[in-house]
């Protein structure tokens, strides 16, 4: 294995590949090109209508900015998962560790099931093939004669096999009933117990401090051990991004120089 092959995929590493550089350099000077002189115009504004080359790129770029939000959020899940300060407002909202932690455990793993959609959307807008959202399903993308013709139906097959890992639980998050396991339902009747029992609480004045530090004593071992599962995660999804931006790069040179000369 040579030095580039052996660095560690991350979010930085996706938002670095040489395909997502230029179709983002590429879609800057088309959106530079057709903008207006408006300051601080938030929607975009163009002084005419993008042609079908300018249209291409443009969507290209944003399809592309869609994916790389979502795997900059699986990236901070993380970061949101093991920084928490139980504020006044939180403790009168009744927020406490293990509320907070579920919260954004569910939060990733309902997220993870997005990742696909993000994925089909580029891979529309980088074959040209011009499907509206609704129709940008598994099914009619890998069944397009233009995409049967490369490696993709592959790629995105194994993609999706990576992230039905957790399909059953985002689907028991969505219709059925809150993320937990048993470390976390322990955490949770256990903090919810020692802070509903007031005559505990009124006779031994210092448990006001040492319940919160004792839960987030123990909540910091879950945390450890989610940190370390939706990285490693994180690192086989990403991978698997990487290979399909592979593929995508080419085509997408290709489909610039078609409709460059249509």
């Amino acid at each position: 294995m040579d030095a580039e092959s052996a660095k560690p995929i991350n979010v930085n590493t996706v938002g670095k590949h040489p395909f997502v550089t230029q179709a983002f350099k590429d879609a800057l000077e088309v959106d530079n090109l057709l903008a207006d002189s408006t300051p601080f115009n938030i929607e975009p504004s163009y002084q005419r209508l993008p042609n079908e080359y300018e249209f291409y790129i443009l969507r290209v770029g944003s399809s592309l900015a869609s994916l790389l939000h979502l795997c900059q959020q699986l990236d901070q899940a993380l970061f949101y998962m093991s920084n928490c300060r139980i504020t006044q407002s939180m403790k009168n909202a009744e927020i406490d560790r293990p509320s907070h932690l579920i919260y954004n455990i569910e939060n990733y793993l309902i997220r993870t099931q997005m990742l696909y959609d993000r994925v089909l959307q580029v891979v529309n807008a980088v074959a040209h093939l011009c499907n509206s959202e609704e129709n940008c399903t598994h099914k009619i993308i890998i069944e397009n004669l233009k995409v049967k013709q490369t490696s993709l139906p592959v790629l995105l097959k194994s993609l999706k096999k990576q992230l039905s890992k957790y399909i059953a639980t985002r689907n028991q998050i969505i219709h059925h009933a809150s993320y937990s396991d048993n470390n976390l339902r322990r955490l949770a009747f256990m903090s919810l117990n020692l802070r509903g029992n007031s005559k505990l609480m009124d006779s031994n004045p210092d448990l006001v401090k040492d319940v919160p530090e004792f839960v987030n004593y123990l909540a910091r071992d879950i945390v450890r051990d989610k940190k370390f599962e939706f990285t490693r995660f994180n690192t086989k999804i990403f991978k698997e991004v990487m290979s399909i931006l592979d593929e995508l790069q080419a085509r997408y040179e290709e489909e610039k120089k078609r409709l460059a000369i249509a």
